[in-house]
């Protein structure tokens, strides 16, 4: 049932019936997850259904919304002690050395997926730091809270924080993680790309059909097609890390401002003014338009390089198959590539509309699903649109190869007939 998303963990192990033992503990993982989103979805529906019955002390209510909460609990330490489970299961396969009989590439496998995981808690300590002082200040500020507040009731100031805290390292993680990956495939050392050699040969092996993905695609991020002059290439990619920092520097800012905002909006709540029903809308449009600012200046600079280099694909036919590349990419983003803003538009549009007519209420999350929805419909668009230039690019590096091998055998014929001429001018030399 979940075998596709299970194939990254099974190239990890060479016994079957132990492979099968990890399976079972991981789909028992995924349907943990599932059941723990759907609980958290019938909170959400009967928050909002259920809020002035509870409100006027209707019993019936009160206990049908405590008993989602307790199942809510239950599901959440359950998921927590699966998650561990087959993480410490799968932990102990990474460290496992090479066994006798076992295909060299599963121990080369386990050994760059373990040497990634550490870069990556390397990298983003600070994340997992943010996150885990969240969840901390978030049992302290319930805690207090509690004390405060015995009898139950409505939340106040240290319960609203209790949640900002835990929502704010949430957040702090998932960027951390999400610009990690970015810079990991910008330079072509996902764990899915350098490891895609090893992921071939074993699932040829374990009789699994291999599927192109774009994690493992090395050159999604790559510009040397797009960009053939290397001193344009150089620049170019230049200008998109610095375009990644600031992006990823105005997210930060962006969830910080965010964070403070909430903490106000809050306040505002306790003081007798609902207004975070504006607090959804209001957070992605701030994330949205700051990367848009940020991006504008870089953007007009890659754009001016794009220009040089697309008259030099035009006037040199070596540059055909780089043309065809460029043109692919230029049809796309001409039209597919912009449905994602689409998409992102029409969330916040939902997400304040809804905010305007309920202010009171969450109901402006809504507007994020148009957004998942755009970003699942994008990849599915570049995964259709990398398979298509991928062909192409095989080309060029054939066409890179046959010429590199025929200058390295025009080089070596060129100090072969010197060396020839050399000795015969010794030969020549008159003996004294």
């Amino acid at each position: 049932m979940f075998e596709r998303w299970f194939a990254k963990y099974a190239r990890a192990v060479s016994d079957e019936r132990e492979r099968k033992r990890l399976y079972k503990k991981f789909c028992a993982k995924i349907i943990s997850f599932i059941v723990f989103y759907v609980v958290c979805l019938a909170v959400i529906v009967e928050v909002f259904a259920l809020s002035d019955m509870i409100d006027e002390g209707q019993p019936s209510a009160t206990i049908a919304f405590a008993a989602t909460l307790v199942l809510w609990l239950v599901c959440a330490i359950v998921t927590l002690i699966l998650w561990l489970n087959f993480r410490s299961a799968y932990n102990r396969i990474l460290e496992r050395p090479a066994s006798e009989g076992e295909m060299p590439e599963i121990t080369q496998y386990r050994r760059k997926v373990a040497v990634n995981r550490i870069d990556m808690l390397k990298s983003i300590w600070w994340a997992w730091a943010a996150f885990a002082a969240g969840i901390l200040l978030f049992t302290v500020f319930i805690a207090i809270e509690g004390g405060l507040n015995p009898d139950g009731g409505e939340f106040g100031v240290w319960g609203y924080s209790a949640f900002v805290a835990l929502i704010s390292g949430c957040l702090v993680l998932f960027f951390g993680l999400f610009f990690f990956a970015l810079k990991r495939m910008q330079k072509g050392q996902s764990i899915e790309q350098p490891t895609e050699e090893e992921e071939k040969a074993i699932d040829d092996a374990q009789g699994r059909k291999h599927y192109y993905t774009l994690q493992s695609d090395k050159n999604i991020q790559s510009l040397r097609y797009l960009f053939p002059d290397e001193e344009l290439c150089f620049r170019a990619e230049g200008l998109r890390k610095q375009l990644s920092n600031a992006v990823a520097i105005s997210g930060v800012i962006s969830v910080i401002v965010v964070v403070i905002a909430s903490i106000v909006i809050f306040t505002w709540d306790n003081f007798g003014i609902t207004v975070y029903g504006y607090f959804v809308p209001a957070a992605i449009s701030l994330i949205f338009l700051s990367s848009i600012i940020t991006s504008i200046p870089f953007m007009i600079k890659l754009g001016a390089i794009e220009k040089r280099q697309k008259l030099s694909l035009e006037s040199n036919p070596a540059y055909a198959k780089n043309l065809e590349i460029y043109r692919l990419y230029h049809n796309f983003s001409s039209f597919k590539g912009k449905l994602i803003f689409i998409f992102v538009i029409a969330g916040l549009a939902i997400s304040w509309l809804f905010a305007v007519i309920f202010p009171d209420t969450l109901l402006s999350c809504i507007g994020a699903v148009p957004i998942l929805l755009g970003i699942f419909v994008n990849a599915v668009l570049v995964k259709g649109l990398r398979q298509k230039a991928l062909p192409l690019e095989e080309e060029i590096d054939r066409e890179r190869a046959m010429q590199a091998a025929s200058a390295e055998k025009s080089d070596g014929a060129e100090d072969k007939t010197q060396s020839v001429e050399e000795s015969g001018h010794t030969l020549l030399q008159p003996l004294k």
